[in-house]
């Protein structure tokens, strides 16, 4: 038996805050956000907190999200330095998704940048599946608009149908993000989202949606989150690039004003692989801040790798 065999996962505690601190220190440059999240996280009832020990020594840490109708969001798995390629994260990330399915759920997804080959190649090895790639554009709040309005659920029928006919929700694999994490854009999520007030709207001159966006404030800094965004000439071929380009510009500058309304200084958008949606947000003096490149989104059917995985 290997010492890796030993590995011991239990649930996240408070007390664990230093051990977090100590394997979180070289993430990034500037450090790392799980620390300043770890009582946030243990105190959420959707979410599971897990670490891994070896020998009594903290040598992994993780957590699953429980999201609704049998969806599971991944994140934050951080391995010691001194413990890195042993198999460790290959045994949580097993561990998660056992968590996962002993509580219902169907699909598992997880994000990580561009650039981490290594945990590409696990996800490959896994069987997830990449849905998505995501730049993540901010820009200042600025006036300018006061098209966007906030909508409410008698809205649902009018933002069902310019969600069945979104392009841009095509390439996004039917997904949004909010607060760094992606789920389904069903109707049912959209009718609850709609009575949450985290969902904007441009109205045309016969009553139809111009443009739509899905966001929500941060209440850390503030800002507004569009974890979705899409406009009705936006990709529609018989409009031209111009209209195209048009009213995406007229969208992401909506945004900006409609910070300004709601007292903020920044709005950051997560935006899928659509070129003509990005270059319009830079266009309109959108760019990276908080995350350069992308992000790339794995999803997994748990029910189809049920035999894959062991």
């Amino acid at each position: 038996m290997s010492a890796i065999d030993e590995l011991v996962f239990r649930p996240g505690r408070p007390q664990d805050l230093p051990e977090v601190e100590r394997l979180c220190t070289g993430t990034w440059d500037w450090g790392d956000y799980i620390p300043e999240v770890w009582e946030h996280w243990l105190a959420d009832e959707e979410g599971h907190v897990a670490v891994a020990e070896l020998e009594g020594r903290m040598v992994a840490l993780g957590r699953v999200v429980i999201q609704p109708r049998g969806q599971a969001w991944l994140e934050g798995m951080r391995v010691d330095p001194e413990y890195r390629r042993q198999g460790i994260a290959w045994q949580f990330v097993h561990y998660k998704l056992a968590y996962a399915r002993a509580h219902g759920v169907r699909v598992a997804r997880l994000s990580t940048a561009d650039s981490n080959q290594p945990v590409h190649r696990m996800m490959k090895r896994l069987g997830m599946e990449c849905v998505g790639r995501y730049e993540m554009l901010t820009a200042d709040a600025q006036p300018g608009g006061e098209a966007l309005h906030t909508l409410s659920a008698s809205d649902a029928p009018a933002v069902t149908a310019f969600l069945e006919r979104s392009p841009v929700l095509v390439a996004a694999r039917g997904l949004y993000s909010l607060d760094w994490a992606w789920q389904a854009l069903s109707p049912t999520r959209t009718v609850e989202l709609l009575a949450a007030g985290h969902v904007v709207g441009q109205w045309t001159g016969d009553g139809a949606l111009a443009a739509l966006a899905v966001l929500e404030r941060e209440p850390e800094d503030g800002r507004l989150w569009v974890g979705f965004a899409d406009a009705a000439l936006g990709l529609d071929a018989q409009a031209g690039p111009a209209a195209q380009d048009q009213a995406f510009q007229a969208l992401a500058g909506e945004l900006q004003d409609l910070a300004v309304r709601r007292k903020v200084e920044r709005v950051s958008a997560m935006l899928p692989a659509v070129p003509a949606l990005r270059d319009a947000f830079r266009a309109t003096g959108y760019q990276y801040v908080d995350w350069r490149g992308e992000l790339w989104i794995y999803e997994l059917r748990l029910e189809e790798a049920a035999g894959r995985d062991g």
